[in-house]
């Protein structure tokens, strides 16, 4: 009831719950070994206090998937934003696409930018990925902020922050040879936590863990239809 151990907290179904480790010589880095089965992508999500992030994939002994992302995310475009910009570092990251062996093993390594700095690691998911469509110009990336204001009889305003979810809405282009299994697909996912990924993951605000409210389907076009999607986020 009080919420997972730190242990797990990176593999329960929530994003703001963090495994969290204070680095040291001992133990540099925060790791993970697991053997999800059959699964071709991994998502690190939530990450802070990082400046890579490794996953290693292993069918016996043998290493069939091995990558290393930095998480620098900084914008530089002069001199003075070399010496003065505030560094910025992702959040999200995604592996993949990478072998399916049903009894590979997969290591998350979490390298923290120093040693002896705290890094956390609010979601680790495994799993396989299907390509639904083709993302349109047009989407559009925001948040459901959960924070509460309230103001007393004298006009004075009392903030409480709290979390926020993320959310998008998107427009797919689909082949029509494929659009009833895209569509069974969905019905199939309804209510079902999934991450949401558009644009092959170039943008972070269009990568979204959570739910579609609303799908429809228009049978637009002779070759191609356009589907769109209402995704909200969890925490």
């Amino acid at each position: 009831d009080l919420g997972p151990t730190n242990k797990w907290a990176m593999f329960d179904t929530y994003i703001n719950t963090s495994t969290k480790l204070t680095t040291s010589v001992g133990t540099p880095e925060l790791k993970a070994t697991v053997q999800p089965g059959v699964c071709n992508g991994v998502a690190l999500l939530d990450i802070i206090g990082a400046g890579s992030v490794s996953v290693i994939m292993k069918n016996g002994a043998l290493t069939v998937f091995s990558q290393t992302q930095e998480l620098d995310n900084t914008f530089i475009s002069d001199w003075y934003m070399y010496y003065f910009e505030p560094f910025d570092v992702k959040s999200d990251v995604l592996f993949g696409p990478m072998p399916p062996y049903p009894g590979a093993t997969i290591e998350v390594i979490v390298t923290p930018t120093t040693v002896g700095t705290e890094v956390q690691l609010g979601a680790a998911m495994f799993g396989n990925t299907v390509e639904l469509g083709q993302l349109q110009y047009g989407a559009t990336a925001g948040i459901i902020d959960y924070s509460k204001k309230e103001v007393n009889e004298f006009g004075k305003a009392t903030i409480v922050k709290r979390t926020f979810s993320k959310k998008m809405d998107v427009t797919l282009d689909v082949d029509n040879g494929i659009i009833d299994s895209v569509a069974a697909r969905l019905n199939y996912l309804r209510s079902t936590p999934c991450l949401w990924v558009g644009a092959n993951g170039a943008f972070e605000s269009l990568t979204v863990y959570g739910f579609y409210r609303d799908y429809s389907v228009e049978i637009a076009y002779p070759t191609h239809s356009i589907c769109s999607l209402q995704i909200e986020g969890l925490v």
